[in-house]
């Protein structure tokens, strides 16, 4: 395929911000910005109710700013369901709110003092199918240090410190070795060494230990993807998006087990569910729709998912490999021009 398999960082780093705690009720670089800056700021605040009204308490609430991706500030919601998070520059952002395997999201402006009001569908998802619970009990009795480690571990991989969080998720899962998130960390990391054959073991125990968790399931697709497994990565999809069917990466894997297994039609169809629920500054979608159309033989669809990408995606490690691609498509619809 044509893209690295370095884009796990692009992918995967979400799965660990929307399991982990990578942000603090701070926004991104309030830090480093002038005390004058953050006292203009706005002020978010409001409620996650489950399907029956009440308020859903512990619930995971995140600030994504739409022009970058980012999140720029999270908390937790208290025993009433409510929250507040305080100086948030102005702008529009998404509210994500996740609580086990269940999530509701809202796209609106923060200015001044807002409030919102989101509801999660939890009875939907409080099972898992052929299971009793969606859980396994081992994950909800992890140590408190191993916790901690898999915290710095997660901050050191946001970062990019791969070395460190290695290092970091190795304590971890010395303290609790059937700590599935530090698993899947792990099997990531291995997987950006390139090491698919010692990230296996460990991505397919984490979803043993933890049946609950979609992303779980989206990463050990990948690593089939990656590997050419193409029917155990849509078996393996298809089990995580039981889970979250809104969930961008599963798609989007998906597409690439479509594309191995040569299902154009399909990859481009799961790519549209892709992009439907991906933060916009996500241009991945295009480059693998790039893909997908070539081998359709849309040759100017292809192009122009190609272009979007080189436009919206100058940092990216697979600029190279996209620029010539599209030399080449050019030069193919310029000698054979339908």
């Amino acid at each position: 395929m044509l893209y690295r398999s370095s884009v796990l960082l692009t992918i995967l780093t979400a799965a660990l911000c929307a399991s982990g705690q990578l942000t603090s009720n701070i926004p991104y670089g309030a830090m480093n910005e002038p005390s004058s800056r953050i006292a203009l700021q706005a002020k978010l605040s409001g409620s996650i109710q489950d399907n029956m009204g009440h308020g859903v308490d512990g619930a995971r609430v995140e600030v994504i700013d739409l022009s970058t991706g980012r999140v720029v500030a999270n908390t937790f919601t208290g025993p009433n369901g409510s929250f507040e998070i305080e100086n948030i520059p102005q702008g529009t952002y998404q509210i994500v709110a996740t609580k086990d395997i269940s999530e509701a999201r809202e796209e609106m402006g923060v200015d001044g003092a807002s409030q919102v009001t989101l509801r999660m569908n939890t009875a939907q998802r409080e099972t898992v199918p052929g299971s009793t619970s969606a859980f396994s009990v081992t994950q909800a009795n992890v140590p408190g240090k191993a916790q901690k480690m898999f915290e710095k571990a997660q901050e050191a991989f946001h970062k990019a410190r791969l070395d460190e969080a290695f290092a970091l998720v190795q304590k971890a899962l010395t303290i609790c070795p059937t700590y599935a998130k530090a698993l899947t960390l792990r099997g990531i990391l291995n997987m950006e060494k390139g090491d698919t054959k010692a990230a296996e073991p460990d991505l397919e125990k984490a979803v043993q230990l933890d049946y609950g968790d979609d992303m779980g399931f989206v990463v050990l697709g990948s690593l089939y993807n990656t590997e050419g497994e193409f029917d155990r990565a849509v078996q393996t999809l298809e089990r995580g998006m039981t889970l979250n069917p809104k969930s961008w990466q599963a798609n989007l894997e998906m597409a690439r087990a479509e594309i191995g297994k040569r299902d154009f039609g399909a990859a481009v169809r799961s790519l549209d569910r892709s992009e439907m629920f991906a933060p916009p500054t996500v241009t991945l979608t295009k480059l693998i729709r790039a893909e997908a159309l070539t081998g359709l033989r849309d040759y100017k669809g292809a192009i122009d998912a190609l272009e979007y990408f080189v436009n919206k995606s100058p940092d990216s490690p697979n600029l190279p490999q996209a620029k010539d691609m599209l030399a080449k498509l050019k030069v193919l619809t310029a000698s054979n021009p339908r």
